[in-house]
């Protein structure tokens, strides 16, 4: 081959040779930033996850003991009677939130149940307000009942009345009231049975 031919060749190949080193280039930050948006995505299902699932938080501030009136539901359903937070005033009462669909919820029925077993015959009074979220009814309520073996109150918040008046944005969520008609201590999420009757010992001590 020519001198001036293999010259050419040889500048044709350096071209050649530094345009695939470019396309080699310009194909690494594509790579790199398709692995960051596939992390950023992980990571937000994992802080979705982690919101949806975690126990919730009791509501912000101190609320005031309100008095509310709902129906009340049994593991037949709806029973046609009405009952008034202030029919138990001067007792010590439990009053839990909840929705039947809540996995927290269904996790403290059976402490619930525990506790209803030793305190409810020394006159400690155990209110359950089932919610309407996400489409929740009575029937679900009366489900839930039948399926923990409830043998207190429920009642059902079809408009979330009772939820607005005590603050409650999620659930479980439980008022220790002393027989005073103040709350004596607000739960959110999951809570121990250990803890829970520790607030009520302090709670029946109280005048």
């Amino acid at each position: 081959m020519p001198t001036s031919q293999q010259s050419r060749h040889d500048r044709d190949e350096e071209k050649r040779r530094r345009r695939r080193e470019r396309g080699v280039v310009k194909k690494k930050p594509q790579t790199g930033r398709a692995l960051i948006a596939l992390f950023v995505f992980i990571a937000v299902v994992a802080i979705i996850y982690v919101v949806a699932t975690a126990p919730a938080p009791p509501p912000p501030g101190p609320v005031t003991v309100t008095d509310f009136t709902l129906p009340e539901v049994s593991a037949s359903g709806l029973t046609g009677r009405q009952v008034s937070l202030s029919q138990f005033y001067g007792k010590v009462i439990v009053l839990q939130f909840m929705v039947p669909w809540c996995p927290h919820c269904q996790n403290m029925a059976p402490i619930l149940r525990q506790l209803y077993s030793q305190y409810g015959p020394d006159g400690v009074v155990f209110i359950t307000v089932s919610g309407s979220w996400s489409g929740a009814t009575a029937g679900d309520a009366a489900n839930f009942i039948k399926q923990y073996g409830s043998q207190w109150t429920y009642l059902y918040d079809s408009s979330g009345t009772a939820f607005n008046q005590y603050g409650v944005t999620s659930t479980p969520t439980l008022f220790i009231i002393s027989k005073s008609k103040t709350i004596a201590n607000t739960l959110g999420g999951e809570v121990s049975y250990a803890e829970l009757a520790a607030d009520l010992d302090a709670a029946i001590k109280l005048q």
